[in-house]
């Protein structure tokens, strides 16, 4: 189950051809892609929740040019009907309400826009942060594609005192990953390998505040806590 981190974009075709190659089946964890993915034969999962740059409240929807397999789900997410009112597999009922359903036609609507406002934020961010391997947005972040969440890189313990100076300041920030799963009390005692990319990431990134109509000078005084923080 590959993951698209955050929005930022994959290689999808490659994840194809390993399926093809290997025999194994995949599915791609695209929760926060709805700008930047693009369909292959693996399915896909976008998340349509309200916290994304396009939601509908909850629910989510599967890409696939495999046209079998959207057969299946949506035989699936429709009590196992097809063509008849007879269930044929085993399944439940995934379909969105029609409440949810209207809440994401109106936000397509809108999505021209919305995408506009959100990339605007994003290249604020782009414009004011220092160009420096110290403090790093993901690659291609407001600039071929956006999602909702702003992830910075910090070096060594920065994030930590960013998190902290930036708390002092009133201003909610994110530490996506808290310290990896293999430190939560629910899985701490199951079976692992090391994980070190896990833990540096752990320690180095930080989730910044990002919506819509987040101001350039707000944009400048999170920055500006940031960079004094990553000084030490």
């Amino acid at each position: 189950m590959p993951v698209v981190p955050f929005g930022q974009p994959i290689n999808v075709k490659a994840w194809d051809l390993f399926r093809t190659r290997t025999g194994l089946p995949v599915v791609i964890d695209a929760a926060a892609a709805f700008d930047s993915i693009t369909a292959g034969e693996a399915p896909v999962v976008v998340s349509l929740h309200a916290t994304k740059v396009i939601g509908a409240g909850e629910g989510g929807f599967v890409m696939s040019k495999d046209l079998a397999l959207i057969h299946g789900i949506r035989t699936r997410a429709n009590f196992g009907f097809d063509g008849t009112r007879e269930a044929v597999h085993p399944a439940i009922n995934a379909k969105l309400s029609e409440y949810h359903a209207a809440v994401a036609l109106a936000a397509l609507d809108e999505w021209n826009e919305a995408r506009r406002e959100w990339m605007a934020v994003a290249q604020s961010y782009r414009a004011v942060l220092p160009n420096s391997n110290t403090i790093r947005l993901q690659d291609g972040f407001g600039q071929n594609w956006i999602a909702s969440t702003c992830l910075v890189s910090l070096q060594n313990s920065n994030a930590a005192r960013a998190e902290a100076a930036l708390a002092q300041a009133g201003i909610e920030t994110r530490r996506w990953w808290g310290q990896g799963a293999h430190a939560h009390r629910a899985t701490a005692g199951f079976p692992r390998a090391s994980a070190p990319v896990t833990e540096q990431l752990a320690r180095s990134t930080l989730g910044l505040p990002l919506y819509r109509d987040l101001e350039s000078e707000q944009v400048r005084r999170i920055v500006d806590i940031v960079v004094q923080a990553s000084r030490g």
